[in-house]
């Protein structure tokens, strides 16, 4: 009997086998019929797909996807053939995200309409020269130190006094949870976004939420100050013109990946969902600090990476000086923000390096699934490889893709709105 995965599954339906938690341990018993609780409990233990008994009173099924057929499954390939080109589709755990990935643009081709007869294997936007400063166009190394312009040049944007307020109490052992919603009923834009967020589709608490004092209370206290830390920086890059980075794009990109990782961080149990969903939505914002201050490196870099078929990470040493997760790290560290985050920051890409790798490895991953599903863009245009090493150390079943992308689906745009920051 095959696994359903948990977001396909409906209260009424009934398990067809016990459930336990990937240490063994009993959770559910055969037989059970599912509450929304049950559902909602065993998403939190991190637990992707049950069996179900085929056929349950009460259960309402879903309407079946438009079946594909091999025409437009063919299409839907050799589009992708070139964002997949680092990635192994033909075996292993990324011929699964690739099968994925291609089912959703075969699904799109045939919610379109269109006419895809003249798609071709590229699905690549080439830059056009008008984007590219002509000094810039050749290959080049940069005049500028990334790390001189952090220290000297760049003025970092400063967080407001409320943030380090809140971090404060966070930290002090004496502050309670209505000391912290003091401080956030200070800044009513703020109190009201953590509102929105506390009755989204993030928590999924039945009952409202209708005051910053039961926030702090059933979401926690550092949750809380990961979830203000986000919305005040997200407000601080908005400015970046069109040309150097599509910011509606980029934020789309950040807020999947924001999803994915606290959905990855759910199924491994780790300690704070929220650090892992504020690490998701901040990888990337060293690339923010390049766009803003050396614009021509970053234009540089996406032609490189483009005519020579090379991830955008990996032309940066030589175009940029730096990777933008070295420049990232060392924004959050001169804004005093917590080691763990500016881990996330430095080693996303580079996870197995880290002395704590778990953190970094699970954006690593979010950023690899959102990338391949082609969720926004923060400028890279192909599908980095799945580290065998990586893959094996978060031992994670090949479901998680696709659980990871019904998340990212469901909850994606009420966030964005949320957020408010023209994503």
């Amino acid at each position: 009997m095959d696994s359903v995965i948990i977001d396909d599954i409906l209260p009424g339906m009934t398990l067809a086998e016990d459930v336990y938690d990937r240490n063994g341990r009993f959770l559910l018993a055969k037989d059970l019929k599912l509450t929304s609780k049950h559902l909602r409990i065993l998403k939190i233990w991190g637990i992707t797909a049950i069996q179900i008994v085929n056929s349950t009173e009460g259960s309402v099924q879903k309407p079946p996807e438009p079946e594909i057929d091999s025409e437009t499954m063919d299409m839907a390939v050799k589009s992708l053939a070139k964002r997949f080109s680092h990635m192994d589709v033909e075996s292993g755990v990324e011929q699964e995200l690739f099968r994925l990935c291609a089912a959703r643009q075969a699904r799109t081709m045939l919610g379109k309409k269109q006419d895809w007869s003249e798609l071709q294997p590229s699905a690549l936007q080439p830059l056009q020269p008008s984007d590219i400063p002509c000094e810039t166009a050749k290959k080049r190394n940069p005049k500028k130190s990334p790390f001189a312009l952090l220290e000297k040049e760049i003025i970092l944007p400063a967080l407001p006094c409320i943030f380090y307020q809140i971090n404060d109490a966070i930290n002090n052992p004496r502050s309670s949870a209505r000391d912290i919603a003091d401080i956030i009923r200070n800044d009513s834009s703020l109190s009201a976004r953590l509102l929105r967020i506390a009755n989204s589709v993030l928590y999924g608490f039945r009952s409202k939420i209708d005051t910053i004092s039961r926030a702090v209370v059933v979401i926690g206290t550092k949750e809380i100050g990961s979830l203000a830390l986000g919305i005040t920086i997200m407000t601080h890059f908005g400015n970046i013109p069109a040309h150097i980075i599509d910011m509606r794009s980029f934020w789309k990109h950040h807020m999947a990946c924001a999803i994915a990782s606290r959905v990855i961080a759910g199924y491994k149990n780790t300690a704070n969902l929220e650090r892992l969903f504020i690490g998701g939505l901040l990888h990337d914002i060293g690339r923010l600090i390049v766009g803003k201050y050396m614009p021509d490196e970053l234009l540089a870099s996406l032609q490189r990476a483009q005519s020579e078929d090379k991830l955008l990470h990996e032309v940066e040493p030589e175009t940029v000086g730096l990777m933008h997760s070295t420049i990232g790290a060392r924004l959050l560290k001169a804004w005093k923000l917590p080691v763990s985050l500016e881990n996330i920051v430095k080693y996303h890409h580079q996870p197995m390096q880290a002395t704590d790798g778990l953190e970094p490895a699970i954006v690593n991953l979010a950023d690899i699934i959102v990338n391949a599903a082609r969720i926004g863009s923060s400028g890279e245009q192909l599908v980095a490889p799945l580290d065998p090493d990586l893959w094996n150390y978060l031992d994670l079943p090949p479901s998680i893709f696709a659980t990871t992308l019904k998340h990212v689906d469901r909850q994606l745009g009420e966030l964005t709105r949320i957020f408010g920051n023209g994503v």
